[in-house]
C-alpha cells in the first residue's frame, strides 16, 4: 500500500467514525424529544396513578422504579451529547483545536500543510482517528445504556399500570 493509499484510507476511516458520532447524537436527540413527549403526556396520569397505588407496595415500587429508570435513561442521553473528551493531538494538522491554536491564519495553516511530510499527515490522521473513536465509543456506550434503561423503565411502568388495573377489577 502506498503512502497516498494509506492516507486516503485514513480519511475514509475518520469520515466513517465521524458519521458514527453524528448518528449517535441524532439518536440521543430523538430519545430526548421522545422523553419530552412522554413526559408531557404522562405527568398527569403518572401522578394520578401514584396517588391511586399509594397503599400498594408492589405497584408503587414498580412505578417509582420505572420513573427512576426513565430519568437515568435521559441522563445517559445527555452524556451522549456531551462526552468527556481530552484532546491529545498537541500539534495536529487535522484536529480543529490544534489548528486554531497553532495557526493564526489560513495561510499559515496552508503553508504548514504544503510542507508537511506524508508521515506527519498520517500521524495526525491516526491521532484524529483515535480521538474520534474514543468519542464514538463513549457515545455508543451511553446511548446503549440509555436505550436499555428506557425499555426497562417503560416495562416497569406498564407492569405497574397492569397490576393497578388488575387489582382495581378484583376489588
Amino acid at each position: 500500500m502506498t503512502d497516498t493509499d494509506r492516507i486516503d484510507q485514513q480519511w475514509n476511516i475518520l469520515r466513517s467514525t465521524q458519521d458514527a458520532i453524528r448518528f449517535s447524537d441524532t439518536k440521543a436527540m430523538v430519545l430526548i424529544s421522545a422523553y419530552g413527549i412522554i413526559g408531557t403526556l404522562s405527568v398527569d396520569q403518572l401522578s394520578q396513578l401514584f396517588v391511586q397505588v399509594a397503599g400498594d407496595l408492589v405497584p408503587r415500587s414498580l412505578l417509582i422504579g420505572g420513573v427512576v429508570l426513565l430519568l437515568v435513561s435521559a441522563v445517559f442521553c445527555f452524556r451522549c451529547l456531551a462526552p468527556r473528551f481530552r484532546p491529545t493531538a498537541a500539534h495536529s494538522l487535522t484536529y480543529f483545536g490544534a489548528i486554531q491554536k497553532d495557526y493564526p491564519t489560513a495561510k499559515d495553516y496552508a503553508n504548514k500543510w504544503d510542507v508537511a511530510e506524508r508521515g506527519a499527515i498520517a500521524s495526525s490522521l491516526s491521532e484524529e482517528i483515535h480521538a474520534a473513536s474514543m468519542i464514538a465509543w463513549s457515545k455508543f456506550t451511553d446511548l446503549n445504556r440509555s436505550i436499555k434503561a428506557l425499555y426497562l423503565g417503560c416495562a416497569l411502568l406498564l407492569i405497574a399500570y397492569a397490576l393497578h388495573v388488575l387489582q382495581a377489577t378484583v376489588r
